[in-house]
């Protein structure tokens, strides 16, 4: 599970998610069917998509 950030500086809200997705992922909780173990977190600042060009090179 993954939440968009909020760009408001000072939210408090992705503090407050943050600390009960660490609490979720502490559960050890394994995928039914697999053994795949759930992992929850807040991405890092979304990346601006590329278009398909390659990394370094003009848009």
């Amino acid at each position: 599970m993954r939440k968009a950030q909020s760009s408001a500086p000072g939210n408090s809200g992705d503090a407050a998610i943050a600390g009960l997705l660490e609490e979720l992922t502490g559960t050890r909780t394994v995928f039914p069917g697999t053994g795949l173990r759930m992992v929850y977190e807040l991405p890092a600042k979304a990346a601006k998509p590329n278009n398909g060009a390659r990394e370094g090179s003009p848009p």
